[in-house]
């Protein structure tokens, strides 16, 4: 499970997002299983996408990359 503002990255292209790119967690939406609303955004931080994913479709971002490097 994931918390609010976690970073994660995507484990597959979604709706033109190609995997791999970070994403904040903006919204959890608990449940069986649980959704979160992920906000991705370019290296400028202008909003790409805001897509609802679930656990399988997301992993965790190492500490290091949270911190941008």
């Amino acid at each position: 499970m994931f918390d609010e503002y976690q970073v994660v990255r995507l484990k597959h292209s979604v709706q033109g997002i190609p995997a791999g790119t970070l994403g904040a967690v903006v919204m959890v939406y608990p449940g069986q299983p649980p959704g979160y609303e992920v906000e991705f955004c370019n290296g400028d931080g202008v909003t790409l996408a805001v897509i609802t994913l679930h656990d399988e479709e997301l992993i965790a971002a190492p500490d290091a990359e949270r911190r941008g490097g």
